[in-house]
């Protein structure tokens, strides 16, 4: 969600090119859909933008220096099985991240509440979110998204005079036939990419005769579990672990244990993680091979199914749908606000001093955010350098 935040500021409050709506509408359908939500948000922008060549851009050009970040210190492990030393950066970094989601979430608030319905709504899925069990935790994205989409669909159905279906444009049967249209109209461009995608999920369960530490073998392996990546990149680590430790046996458990800690402190999800196994495993191409194989399929799914969303979204009864989802998304994203500033809350050593710098760091952040609209990309490095720095008092 930071990194959402992010592209939200970029794309929506400084350089105009989409609405909120359309951002909430892209957030909504990456929590649905398998795989990282933030690059697969980032693939609806491009998408949003300039089509398929917009989303292809957009996703390499959001992954490429995390990549190489990665590759760097991957490299520097394991030639000296140490870890480097980055942890300062990124206390300065975290309650400025904080501060970036928290300003991006209000702005969608005050955008798309505008009833003490909604807001009541928003509430409950913070509150819910903060209660729920660790365990029921991983079903939450996707369970609230689908919830608040048929809530929204319910309200806007009883709440209005004239019910949905019977309007005088018929809007419910309107839907249906542009759905029916939709499919078939669908081009055959977009039918083969939906038989592709099925192709690569299936590679990931049929046995081929290929090396276990090759290229092809990365490329099926994460190509096919990136497909069933729901919940998040925390989710997907068992999975993972379980494939390139007890299976395979690429890394040591104590090395994929520092991979995931390398992807936690690059910035970028923590799917990069990917390219460290396909570095230990094939080098710099495993690296590049493993990163394309677990982030690309989800993105392309992604644009397949955008290109659809923009075919029926006119409906007045898909419309009702995504205003019940929007709220969904806005309280997840406080959730994620919520999330980051704990993380970045200091639990031991000289606590009053870090505490002190992380409300300064996120107060201060926010404020050049919400009132003076400062670009996040002098925000974050200005952040990181306070908080190098701190480290040396």
């Amino acid at each position: 969600m930071s990194l959402v935040s992010m592209i939200e500021s970029q794309v929506v409050e400084r350089r105009k090119w989409l609405s909120s709506e359309d951002m909430l509408d892209g957030v909504a359908l990456a929590s649905l859909l398998p795989g990282p939500m933030a690059v697969n948000t980032v693939a609806y922008v491009g998408y949003r933008l300039r089509g398929g060549l917009g989303a292809l851009v957009s996703a390499v050009a959001v992954l490429l220096p995390t990549v190489l970040f990665m590759m760097v210190l991957a490299d520097l492990y394991f030639r000296f099985g140490t870890l480097p030393q980055v942890e300062r950066v990124f206390f300065g970094i975290l309650p400025a991240v904080a501060a970036i989601v928290l300003s991006v979430c209000l702005k969608m608030g005050t955008k798309n509440l505008t009833s003490p319905v909604q807001w009541v709504a928003f509430v409950f899925v913070v509150v819910l979110l903060l209660l729920m069990p660790k365990a029921y935790r991983i079903y939450a994205t996707f369970g609230l998204v689908a919830l608040f989409g048929v809530a929204g669909f319910l309200f806007h159905y009883f709440g209005n005079k004239k019910p949905l279906e019977v309007e005088a444009d018929g809007s419910v049967g309107v839907a249906l036939e542009q759905v029916t249209a939709t499919r078939k109209t669908l081009p055959s461009g977009r039918w083969l990419g939906f038989l592709f995608l099925g192709v690569i999920a299936l590679l990931g369960v049929v046995p081929l005769p290929v090396a276990r530490d090759g290229l092809t073998s990365l490329m099926t392996t994460f190509g096919s579990m990136s497909l069933t990546l729901f919940g998040g990149g925390y989710v997907f680590i068992p999975m993972i672990q379980d494939v390139v430790v007890d299976r395979f046996g690429w890394l040591t458990a104590q090395e994929f244990i520092d991979g995931i800690a390398l992807g936690q402190v690059t910035p970028g999800p923590i799917l990069i993680s990917a390219a460290f196994i396909g570095q230990k495993v094939a080098g710099i191409p495993g690296a590049l091979l493993s990163t394309a194989a677990i982030f690309a399929p989800p993105a392309m799914l992604m644009v397949l199914m955008a290109g659809m969303l923009e075919g029926i979204k006119s409906s007045k009864a898909v419309q009702a749908v995504m205003k019940g989802i929007r709220i969904a998304v806005i309280g997840l994203i406080f959730r994620a606000f919520l999330n980051i500033f704990m993380m970045a809350w200091p639990d031991g050593g000289d606590a009053v001093v870090q505490s002190a710098m992380v409300l300064i760091v996120f107060i201060l952040s926010f404020v050049a955010l919400f009132k003076y609209k400062v670009d996040v990309v002098w925000i974050i490095p200005v952040a990181g350098l306070a908080g190098y720095l701190s480290g040396l008092i």
